[in-house]
């Protein structure tokens, strides 16, 4: 069996546009997020690091970027949710729905009691764009077979 090559490649406007994924684990809920290689994400959070590392004289730990972390998660990434609720845990028919917006999704992505929901919207940021991989039926030899060195 040989992998399609072509089968992987990443669908890069649908990065950048972004998507609506499950979120893993968590059934009927959906984030609508960009691709984690989001260049403008990318660039805000090494520009982020820099100026951490400048201010503490080393690099900065990830329980030190978490907050500021999030902020950029929720500002770069994050578009969108459905099937989030809030309300009082003893009584679900008082349970509302939260309605996403970029000033709620920053509340939420850069309170530590929420690190989950954070960590969940970049696992589903990885997953955007990406194909499942195609095979072959038949293996190709597309390489030599490795030689004997004495």
């Amino acid at each position: 069996m040989s992998l399609k090559l072509s089968s992987i490649k990443r669908n890069r406007a649908q990065e950048d546009e972004g998507q609506w994924e499950n979120v893993v684990g968590w059934p009927g809920v959906r984030v609508k997020v960009r691709g984690i290689n989001y260049k403008p994400y990318q660039i805000a959070r090494e520009m982020m690091i820099q100026k951490l590392t400048r201010t503490m004289g080393r690099q900065p730990t990830s329980t030190e970027m978490e907050p500021m972390l999030g902020k950029l998660v929720a500002t770069h990434l994050l578009l969108g949710w459905d099937g989030i609720v809030d309300g009082p845990e003893d009584d679900e028919s008082k349970q509302t729905p939260v309605e996403w917006t970029m000033d709620v999704g920053v509340r939420y992505l850069t309170d530590r009691d929420y690190l989950e929901l954070e960590q969940r919207v970049i696992i589903a940021s990885v997953l955007v764009g990406e194909r499942d991989a195609e095979f072959t039926a038949d293996a190709t030899k597309n390489s030599a077979a490795p030689s004997a060195t004495n």
